[in-house]
């Protein structure tokens, strides 16, 4: 692994706002800040919406038959979410791969390498957060130098690559802060976690306004998964100790924050409405609520970091 420069670059922690000055934010679809990662004609757009001093989200694409190269890697977790398509992710360290579909999410701990591939027949579009923070203090520049473990490679035992990794479950429940595995290890195992809808943690919300929340990732860095409003259904209000941004997999959504001078029977509520694909920004300690006017159900994917 080496490092040619660092090479961090200057909006990072601090997109679309300096860390002191974090406010509500709605992000249109065009409102990302594009960029091409790779190299020769393994390049994917991708876009970079939200870089806090907490957590960073982004999205990028890929068309069928198509992945990114070089090996990636972060100074933080990164979580996909996978909304449309399907992906394969290679670990060239283990030889691991690991498939997931739409509407699964996929967990790369902190200093894992991987590799995004679309076999699938539909163009992948993955929505992305890391926590604390997208690159190390090491830069952008910094190369995979090992031969990757792959079928077929030189110098590699196809057959010895591993089921299964070093990382065992201890055995605990899987509670929220510990799933799908504690952090700390998972770190180490150098394993990738793919959660199903089946397998997420799937919790009743609400003391007065009941809504469906399920954790698909739940760790020290960070928290996702999804909130299944009703139709017509207004929240009960929350605050988080983390930075929080959603993004709306389905439906709608009205975003109320709830100032100190917040008067509900005022014509001028601070209210955002945040369509299909849209995203929107949740600085820490602030109070909100949700309301759907959908005679449907609305989704929503949001990521927590650190502190729920």
């Amino acid at each position: 692994m080496t490092d040619e420069k660092s090479s961090i670059p200057p909006w990072a922690g601090r997109l679309p706002f300096e860390p002191d000055k974090k406010k509500p934010h709605k992000f249109r679809v065009e409102d990302c800040l594009t960029r091409l990662y790779g190299k020769n004609n393994h390049k994917v757009l991708t876009g970079t919406y939200l870089s806090t001093d907490k957590l960073s989200c982004s999205s990028f694409r890929i068309l069928p038959g198509c992945y990114f190269e070089p090996y990636d890697i972060h100074g933080g977790d990164e979580i996909y979410y996978l909304a449309a398509g399907s992906g394969t992710v290679l670990n060239p360290l283990t030889g691991r791969t690991y498939r997931f579909e739409a509407g699964e999410f996929m967990w790369i701990p902190q200093g894992v390498w991987h590799q995004f591939y679309n076999f699938g027949n539909e163009e992948a579009c993955i929505v992305t957060a890391f926590a604390p923070k997208m690159w190390s203090d090491m830069g952008t520049h910094v190369t995979f130098d090992e031969d990757p473990v792959i079928y077929n490679s030189k110098n590699i035992d196809w057959r010895k690559i591993p089921k299964e990794t070093g990382y065992k479950d201890d055995g605990k429940a899987k509670t929220l802060g510990c799933f799908p595995a504690n952090g700390p290890a998972a770190r180490k195992s150098q394993d990738i976690f793919v959660t199903k809808p089946s397998q997420a943690l799937n919790l009743v919300h609400g003391k007065e306004n009941r809504m469906l929340v399920s954790f698909f990732v739940s760790n020290d860095f960070v928290h996702a998964g999804t909130m299944t409003l009703p139709a017509g259904f207004e929240s009960d209000d929350e605050t988080h100790k983390g930075d929080e941004l959603i993004y709306v997999a389905q439906g709608s959504v009205s975003v109320i924050i709830k100032t100190k001078d917040f008067d509900p029977a005022s014509v001028s509520v601070e209210r955002y409405e945040v369509h299909q694909g849209q995203r929107f920004f949740i600085p820490e300690n602030t109070k909100h609520s949700y309301v759907s006017f959908n005679r449907k159900n609305s989704r929503l994917v949001f990521f927590i970091a650190p502190e729920l």
